[in-house]
């Protein structure tokens, strides 16, 4: 895929691979899988906030410099590079890479996690962690 695209996913159990930079992918459906190699990208949805909406997806992050809105319940959340921000207010979430383990593993993240029985692996330095929520599980 090119760089500066916009990817609109209204549909469920759909599959996004994106390697450029600087795209918006807005998706409201469920079930989807997204795979995402380039850097400075938007996931979001309804011009300004995720919105990964839906539940039950699997977001794969491996570039630098994303931010990442998560609404929905049952979500993974993939990613290897820096500077990224993931806003989950959902519950039941992992946050991993590399199957199991987080993960966000990269340096200089923010995780913003409101939800309930959320996993956190943090294996970076430099990264802050908020946690709202009850039973969760964070391990640095």
């Amino acid at each position: 895929m090119g760089d500066n695209n916009t990817l609109h996913d209204k549909g469920d159990n759909n599959t996004l691979h994106g390697k450029g930079d600087n795209n918006t992918f807005n998706g409201k459906g469920d079930n989807n899988t997204l795979h995402d190699k380039g850097d400075n990208n938007t996931l979001h949805h309804n011009r300004k906030t995720l919105h990964y909406k839906g539940d039950n997806k699997t977001l794969h992050d491996k570039g630098d410099n994303n931010t990442l809105h998560g609404k929905g319940d049952n979500n993974k959340f993939n990613g290897k590079g820096d500077n990224n921000t993931l806003h989950d207010k959902g519950d039941n979430n992992t946050l991993h890479h590399n199957r199991k383990t987080l993960r966000y593993k990269g340096d200089n993240k923010t995780l913003h996690d409101k939800g309930d029985n959320n996993t956190i692996h943090d294996k970076g330095d430099n990264n802050t962690l908020h946690d709202k929520g009850d039973n969760n599980t964070l391990h640095d």
